[in-house]
């Protein structure tokens, strides 16, 4: 059975609510798919599901974030103790590389985000299931 016009527009809600993840809320990605998740979850199965996955999505998203700007952070702090301990040698260049890496990751990550939210939401829209790829999904369907 197809969903409604109701449904279709609260599946769409549920992906765009994502986007709050690129404001200055902090976990704003998490708490809009939740909040749309929790008030959707009796009423419109379709909306439900999708908000679930948008959920999963952005707590995915937000843990590898998380990870790339502890990976950058520490690299500099590596860096800049490195050279305090041992301001007449040259410094290492390990700790840069590791700099770039999580800086790129974070910013993969940003964009894959945008651009999947952004299927999401178009496919929601119309009607059709989303489920997004490389996701963990840490809030599973209720049985």
């Amino acid at each position: 059975m197809a969903p409604s016009e109701d449904e279709r527009t609260w599946g769409m809600y549920a992906h765009l609510s994502g986007m709050l993840a690129f404001s200055a809320i902090p976990f704003g990605g998490i708490i809009g798919p939740l909040a749309i998740y929790l008030q959707n979850k009796s009423v419109r199965p379709f909306a439900r599901e999708q908000a679930r996955e948008a959920l999963n999505f952005h707590i995915t998203v937000g843990i590898v974030q998380f990870f790339s700007l502890v990976a950058f952070v520490a690299a500099w702090f590596g860096l800049i103790f490195s050279a305090a301990l041992a301001p007449k040698t040259t410094p290492s260049l390990a700790p840069f590389g590791s700099a770039f890496i999580g800086i790129g990751c974070y910013l993969l990550a940003y964009v894959w985000a945008f651009v999947f939210t952004l299927i999401g939401t178009i496919r929601a829209s119309s009607g059709a299931m989303y489920r997004y790829p490389l996701t963990i999904r840490f809030v599973r369907a209720a049985p």
